[in-house]
């Protein structure tokens, strides 16, 4: 449930390190940024490049788990930082993420999921604007269906087009502008503006497995989350309306 990066993984998650750390210096004038990662160790060991390129501590958050995540599935905390001594000591889930834990009930998929991403996508709007000394640029660290997330964090709708490619990066720019104030009222109207798709990892990783694609949502697991929810498209549905623009 918990496998490692290939040998080919892990020279993309090398190539990719050392892209985002070229943005993240290129847009912050500063190595200061923020790392949340999944807790599976393919997304650590994805991570694992630019922590070491920048010095970066990083943090694990269940809200970024793999699909029908459960504690169980992967290995504590306090055993990971054996391998990996730059994650924080503290647990640094939020108590009001969605994340399942083991009571013996798996996460429901797509649904459970879904509500998952959107919840965290609110938390990390509620970080990035409200923590005064939250830096400029946040890393996140995820799998192939936190394209979900990024739909959450631009207002849009998900789409069955979306993909999320092998060691794909999705760029969105917060909305503080460089000499501006994004303060526009409610936290959770605010959007992120997509700047770069993760559908594909050109130009920075030199060769792919022909075995691997990038993935998507199909339209049958965006119709159980719109049968689940009055027929919105997700992330709209219950109390989500706010997750797209007016």
């Amino acid at each position: 449930r918990d496998p490692p990066l290939s040998s080919l993984g892990h020279a993309q998650a090398a190539q990719l390190g050392a892209a985002v750390a070229g943005l993240v210096v290129a847009d912050a004038g500063t190595s200061s940024c923020r790392v949340v990662s999944s807790p599976y160790l393919r997304c650590l060991e994805t991570a694992a490049p630019l922590c070491r390129r920048l010095g970066a501590s990083a943090q694990i958050d269940d809200g970024l788990a793999e699909v029908r995540h459960r504690a169980s599935h992967v290995a504590p905390r306090t055993e990971r930082r054996h391998y990996f001594p730059w994650l924080l000591d503290s647990d640094d889930s939020d108590a009001s993420s969605s994340a399942p834990n083991d009571d013996g009930v798996e996460e429901d998929w797509p649904v459970g999921y879904l509500r998952r991403a959107r919840d965290f996508a609110r938390r990390l709007r509620r970080d990035v604007l409200d923590a005064p000394d939250a830096p400029r640029v946040t890393v996140l660290f995820s799998h192939a269906a936190s394209v979900a997330l990024v739909a959450c964090l631009t207002g849009t709708e998900l789409r069955t087009t979306d993909a999320f490619a092998p060691a794909g990066a999705y760029v969105l720019a917060r909305p503080m502008l460089r000499g501006g104030d994004s303060s526009s009222g409610s936290v959770s109207g605010v959007l992120f503006a997509l700047v770069r798709a993760g559908s594909t990892n050109a130009p920075y990783v030199a060769s792919n497995s022909t075995t691997t694609r990038s993935w998507s949502f199909s339209e049958e697991r965006l119709r159980q989350w719109a049968n689940a929810h009055a027929g919105a498209r997700f992330p709209a549905g219950d109390d989500a309306t706010e997750m797209l623009p007016n």
